[in-house]
């Protein structure tokens, strides 16, 4: 009816590592999880992944990668310590390319976002504050800078 909002479906991809084939990089063992209907997304799919994959929350550490969409970032609240989430580069670069692209500093930003330097690339990032002359690209430049900062290790390589 009126006013109600569809509900959406969530699809996480699981895979369990990446393997080289040529040039390309391809997803070892890829599966999809599909959340619909009730129930907590990141709860459901825990249960999803100790029924799959035999995972051990207090043995196992996931890393989860995507967007900033709030159901997604809701991740950290739920698995805490027991997960590392990373912004997705691809959605990281456009929004920066959006923002940046024909700026002094963009070859900077792209090498720092390149090498996963969350750091230097926030330092990048806050330099080129005040110098878009566009106000809507100032707005999103300070928004990213905010989520990347409320999110430590967003971009940094979990390896490391």
């Amino acid at each position: 009816g009126k006013g109600k909002r569809a509900k959406e479906e969530k699809i996480l991809a699981i895979h369990e590592g990446w393997k080289r084939n040529g040039s390309q990089l391809e997803l070892v063992n890829r599966r999809h999880y599909l959340h619909e209907g009730e129930g907590d997304v990141w709860e459901r799919f825990e249960e999803w992944l100790m029924n799959e994959y035999a995972y051990d929350p207090c043995r196992d550490l996931l890393i989860i990668n995507g967007d900033a969409a709030s159901w997604i970032t809701a991740c950290r609240e739920y698995f805490g310590k027991r997960a590392c989430f990373q912004l997705d580069r691809f959605h990281v670069a456009r929004e920066l390319r959006q923002c940046l692209s024909g700026h002094p500093r963009w070859r900077e930003v792209r090498k720092k976002l390149a090498k996963q330097d969350e750091e230097g690339l926030l330092v990048e990032l806050n330099s080129a504050v005040g110098t878009l002359e566009d106000e809507a690209k100032e707005k999103q430049m300070a928004a990213m800078i905010r989520r990347i900062e409320s999110m430590p290790g967003c971009i940094r390589d979990y390896r490391e």
